[in-house]
């Protein structure tokens, strides 16, 4: 049984279209005296839509339903909070012994949880203006989070960065990299006390196909929040033996790579484009981009997920997890599997 009141939205974040035949032809010169035509304006944001913010009912866990409260509010969006009780582990004989004792127990937990999570709501300031729902349910969060960010069609996902006590996440991976595993929708993991809007935001791409669709996609959200500033951030290996299509050493890879950071940031930024600075360095991609964290005092890390599983992750590790476990701000992973011409689009920025 569920406590369980939720409403549905298939809204997804707007992005940014392809001018019209109109707006190309501004290209001709203008009559004497006229003033300039300003560049075409970002398309209206549609409104609606749903943030899912997980939470473990403490008051640790506060700043997470805040920042989904707040994101919500800033998008348009409507919030939507759960909370999942894992089932206790009982001895068999317990439980053949007392059945109605734990069914009892179990119902009391659900209620328990229900009352803490009308009081999280009150502490942090939720009101029916932008509430759409609450699930209180059994089952492992993890699995039962993904369960309902699609049934409830998330446009977010807002979880926060607490592991485990017994540090089994460092092999097993946390709560947020197994949701960003599964790339269902984008993905906040909050940690610390974010800032809305960002302040200086750290968005990595690896100028792959999959990387340059998750960045438009990125950039389309940091718009939506009303970022201040935003560094584009690209590593050059030791092996980089290409950026995008065109073949470069190691010596030239840099520079080839801002260039192409920058051509990107004006075609694809829109307003937010004077905001957007690009910056390549040099270095291995783990390093390099925990180092810029600090170095820059983002407050806001934007990444990608392949959607790496199984022995694949294993063998070949994760950027994106690793972000996710290591870096000391908040972290928007953009999932890989969407597509910026089918519908959202999105893809791998880090990896």
């Amino acid at each position: 049984m569920a406590v369980d009141r939720r409403s549905r939205s298939s809204a997804s974040p707007a992005h940014p279209e392809p001018p019209s035949e109109a707006d190309s032809a501004t290209n001709s010169e203008p009559p004497a005296g006229a003033e300039e035509a300003a560049p075409p304006a970002d398309p209206e944001p549609a409104g609606g839509g749903i943030v899912l913010a997980g939470t473990a009912l403490t008051t640790e866990s506060d700043v997470v339903v805040r920042t989904a409260a707040a994101v919500a509010r800033a998008i348009g969006a409507r919030l939507h909070v759960a909370h999942f009780l894992a089932e206790p582990e009982l001895p068999a004989s317990l439980r053949e012994a007392v059945p109605s004792f734990t069914a009892v127990s179990a119902e009391e937990r659900r209620q328990g949880a229900a009352e803490r999570l009308l009081d999280q709501l009150a502490r942090c300031s939720v009101g029916p203006q932008v509430l759409a729902g609450t699930t209180v349910a059994d089952g492992n969060p993890q699995r039962r989070l993904a369960e309902l960010a699609t049934d409830v069609a998330a446009d977010l996902l807002v979880v926060g960065a607490r592991e485990p006590a017994d540090g089994c996440a460092t092999f097993l991976g946390s709560t947020a990299a197994r949701l960003a595993r599964r790339g269902l929708c984008p993905l906040l993991m909050v940690r610390g006390r974010p800032s809305l809007p960002p302040r200086r935001v750290l968005a990595t791409v690896d100028l792959s196909p999959a990387s340059v669709a998750a960045f438009a996609v990125a950039l389309d959200w940091l718009r939506r929040l009303q970022a201040e500033r935003v560094e584009v951030f690209f590593v050059v290996s030791p092996f980089q033996a290409a950026v995008g299509e065109q073949e470069v050493d190691y010596d030239t890879a840099v520079g080839a790579a801002r260039r192409e950071l920058a051509r990107l940031s004006g075609e694809l930024g829109g307003s937010l484009a004077p905001r957007l600075t690009p910056v390549a360095r040099r270095g291995f991609a783990r390093q390099r981009i925990l180092a810029e964290v600090e170095e820059t005092a983002a407050d806001l890390l934007v990444v990608g997920s392949h959607g790496y599983g199984g022995y694949e992750r294993f063998l070949l590790g994760s950027v994106t997890e690793e972000m996710l476990q290591r870096a000391p701000v908040s972290v928007l992973v953009i999932p890989a599997r969407q597509d910026p011409a089918a519908d959202a689009g999105a893809g791998g920025a880090a990896e």
